[in-house]
């Protein structure tokens, strides 16, 4: 096994996770498939419990640039998941190269990849 699990997207959620899986003690590697920030806002609404959560941690802090670095397992950008293999007690990741884990999370935004590639349906209207 390469890493306990797999975080495709390194935005707000995907990053925020990868912490708090390092603060348990899982390994978990963050795919991303920009080369650098977009600029653009990500999880711009802040829900009540997302607020008390992060003042549990003291995290109002911004997330930097180098964040995708510095959780154990790393991160990778400039990685495209083109798909994904599952047996029964582990999912294998494609992209530039293989990855193999016990899970496959994805925290890739609304035109997410592991969705569509689950084949689950996204009503926005929701």
């Amino acid at each position: 096994m390469d890493t306990d699990v797999v975080i495709a997207g390194a935005g707000p959620a995907g990053l925020r996770l990868a912490t708090e899986l390092a603060i348990a003690g899982v390994r978990a590697n963050v795919v991303e498939t920009l080369e650098t920030r977009s600029g653009q806002s990500k999880a711009t609404n802040l829900q009540p419990r997302t607020a008390e959560i992060f003042a549990l941690r003291a995290l109002f802090a911004g997330v930097d640039d180098q964040s995708i670095g510095r959780v154990e397992g790393g991160g990778r950008r400039n990685w495209q998941l083109a798909r994904f293999e599952q047996d029964d007690d582990s999912v294998t990741v494609y992209g530039p190269e293989q990855l193999r884990a016990r899970f496959l999370i994805g925290c890739d935004g609304g035109r997410s990849t592991v969705r569509k590639l689950l084949g689950v349906e996204f009503d926005t209207c929701a």
